[in-house]
């Protein structure tokens, strides 16, 4: 094998095309930075308040024997996302009946519970509403 040799002028004219390549470009001539578009923030749906919503099947409250035997009561508050269909498709505790059975029997009850579709100018929407649920001994 032989070597070859590029004359220096074609490394010459190589090197300079290299150097202007790298060359900062004019501020005019600099490319602008990409720039993500962000999409738009979910919307979030409007709460209301549980007088706001009509029941098609309200919540039945099945008091935990665990929680009568040992004579826990409160009041669970539930969010609740009712969708368009007037199902409940998402329910939370809001705030706490301050035991852990009767929070998850208010879970449940809610769960099962659904609504009449709530309207905004004649169209069914999903809403959000807080339902609370209070769980009482009989004496």
């Amino acid at each position: 094998m032989t070597p070859v040799v590029l004359p220096s002028r074609a490394v010459d004219a190589a090197s300079v095309a290299v150097a202007k390549a790298v060359e900062p470009a004019s501020p005019a001539q600099q490319p602008q930075p990409f720039q993500h578009s962000q999409p738009p923030a979910p919307v979030s749906p409007k709460t209301v308040a549980i007088e706001g919503v009509a029941y098609r099947r309200a919540p039945v409250i099945e008091y935990p024997d665990t929680a009568r035997e040992q004579e826990q009561e409160g009041t669970a508050i539930v969010r609740a996302l009712i969708g368009v269909s007037g199902a409940v498709e998402r329910a939370s505790i809001e705030r706490s009946s301050g035991s852990r059975l009767l929070d998850q029997a208010a879970l449940s009850a809610v769960k099962q519970a659904s609504f009449y579709p709530y309207r905004e100018n004649g169209a069914a929407v999903a809403v959000m509403t807080l339902i609370p649920l209070q769980f009482r001994l009989e004496e």
